[in-house]
């Protein structure tokens, strides 16, 4: 039995990434995973085995080689932030290095094993009980919060039976319905504060006929949080009125996943071009949109575990050029929607893009040259980073707008902004701009509100709904073991 060991030790990272990022990888991917590993570990170790003709040898170098690769990231990461040196030095200088020590290794204990096999196989029993006890509590640990998973999924559930008294589906002419681009900017902060406004965008989208809304803020200060209370139009707080950790942020993706808009406009009947420029939220399988209607083509295309492997592996390393993997990248995902934005149908459809941008990591300064890696966290760089976005942005709008039917809508806002000056409710503070070829629609989101209550506000006025507006209520997430800690609603913001 012990010298079935591998299957179980380099299995582990597998179990570990699903049970850090449960709810946000489906267990399908997290099943396929298993399946895909199990079968490269099976043919690694027979290759070993006609190397060494040992098989507690082949398994102790097979699994050796594994962990040194997948962790080679890590490593990567780690001694460039101690040496900040330029990445291409890095890069070599580390690769060159590490696969030498690698080699030396592999080959002294290849000749301890095959000299000494009563080394080897007693290095075999001891890997295969701490590999299996290891295994153990993160299977119970996943199984304890597939548990929890499920109870909260069961209720999201019944909430959605309860959600479409407010709104009479049979009621709504397909034929009237509009074409809806929601277009999310990650931290953009938008024009509340002068020092930290772009005024040529500003200038730019109010010459392509924008409303923009004065005083529009986010209610979270994190995207987690933020993103699945406008989704579900309502706070996060009443998705966990028991207030179980309801800012554990793992919980917040079923509700993501089983978002009310999302649900509501597929039975309107609705089609859904969907782009995402943060892999774990291609991970999610969405109850209620097609895989198809993901066109996400910068992320990877395999089993999302894997993926996750691979780029924080020494093989990612060797394949690219610098550390960024492809879903960083702004320009790919702002293509993508563009060319997306190209093609109209005959029935209303919801395009929706989430760009991470300029959101950290800053890449680009106003001229779209590239920020040094070392700098890429430095706050300096966060207007210059949004000046570009905002540049390559406007691109999309001059197709959207081209395309576009005549009652259309776009959404372009951002879901938080960053504390500017040490002053931490400059988070809340966001971009917020509306276009629509009727200008009745322009004006659908009032001024000084707060993103909990936008669909509330479009509903009622496109569909006839009759939603409450809510309270603005803001939240301040300090950490992700936290409950929130509400802040005044008429909270000070400083100019």
């Amino acid at each position: 039995m012990y010298k079935l060991f591998p299957l179980i030790l380099c299995l582990i990272p597998v179990h570990s990434f699903y049970a850090q990022n449960i709810g946000e990888i489906s267990f399908k991917s997290y099943i396929d995973a298993i399946i895909k590993l199990s079968l490269l570990i099976i043919c690694g170790v027979y290759v070993f085995n006609l190397l060494t003709l040992n098989i507690n040898s082949a398994n102790l170098l097979f699994s050796l080689t594994f962990f040194a690769l997948i962790n080679a990231g890590y490593l990567f990461i780690s001694m460039f932030s101690n040496y900040q040196r330029t990445l291409k030095k890095v890069r070599y200088f580390f690769i060159g290095t590490y696969l030498l020590f690698l080699c030396f290794i592999l080959g002294f204990l290849y000749y301890l094993f095959v000299l000494y096999t009563t080394v080897s196989i007693l290095i075999s029993k001891i890997a295969f009980a701490v590999s299996l006890f290891i295994t153990f509590f993160i299977l119970l640990d996943i199984v304890k919060k597939l548990i929890s998973l499920k109870n909260i999924s069961n209720k999201a559930e019944q909430e959605d039976l309860q959600f479409d008294e407010n709104l009479k589906i049979e009621d709504i002419n397909i034929e009237d319905c509009p074409d809806i681009y929601h277009i999310i900017l990650d931290s953009h902060s938008g024009f509340s504060n002068s020092k930290y406004s772009d005024e040529y965008f500003k200038s730019e989208l109010e010459k392509r006929g924008f409303n923009i809304c004065k005083g529009v803020r986010s209610n979270y200060n994190l995207t987690g949080m933020s993103i699945p209370s406008f989704l579900n139009f309502n706070y996060v707080d009443d998705f966990f009125p028991e207030r179980e950790q309801p800012a554990q942020i793992k919980k917040m993706w079923v509700y993501y996943e089983k978002c009310k808009l999302f649900k509501i406009l597929k039975k309107i009947g609705y089609k859904f071009v969907c782009v995402y420029s943060n892999i774990f939220f291609s991970f999610i399988s969405h109850n209620y949109i097609e895989k198809n209607d993901f066109i996400n083509k910068a992320i990877f295309k395999t089993n999302p575990i894997i993926a996750l492997i691979f780029i924080f592996s020494l093989l990612n390393i060797l394949s690219i050029k610098n550390f960024q993997t492809s879903y960083s990248n702004p320009n790919v995902i702002l293509s993508i929607f563009n060319n997306a934005c190209l093609k109209t149908y005959k029935q209303p459809t919801f395009y929706y893009m989430h760009l991470l941008a300029p959101h950290y990591p800053y890449l680009k300064d106003e001229n779209g040259n590239d920020i040094p890696l070392t700098e890429q966290s430095n706050l300096k760089y966060y207007m210059p980073y949004q000046k570009y976005i905002n540049k390559q942005f406007l691109k999309n709008i001059d197709t959207i707008k081209k395309k576009m039917k005549k009652n259309s809508l776009i959404f372009l806002h951002s879901d938080h902004s960053i504390v500017f000056d040490g002053i931490s409710n400059n988070v809340y503070n966001i971009l917020f701009a509306i276009y629509s070829p009727k200008e009745e629609l322009k004006t659908c989101i009032p001024n000084n509100s707060t993103l909990v209550n936008m669909y509330r506000y479009l509903f009622n006025k496109v569909f006839n709904s009759h939603f409450k507006i809510l309270p603005n209520r803001y939240f301040l997430l300090k950490n992700y073991k936290q409950d929130n800690e509400h802040l005044e609603e008429n909270f000070s913001i400083e100019e």
